[in-house]
């Protein structure tokens, strides 16, 4: 992704959206004893969500707490 960015001239800034939403498995990789695979991240239980019930609508992925 660096490679691409650089060759293509983009910017080189990563929103925290897309750190954390987006790019699936940052959480796991930060804080391994809170989330112990991808799974347990934001991310990854909206994709588990997913592939279990078939839903596929839009739905709002918050990385702030309640």
């Amino acid at each position: 992704m660096h490679k691409e960015r650089l060759a293509s001239g983009a910017s080189l800034n990563i929103t925290s959206y897309d750190l954390f939403i987006v790019m699936g498995g940052v959480e796991a990789a930060i804080f391994p004893v809170l989330y112990p695979t991808s799974e347990f991240t934001d991310s990854g239980i909206l994709g588990s969500y997913q592939d279990e019930t078939g839903d596929l609508t839009n739905r709002v992925v918050s990385i702030g707490g309640l």
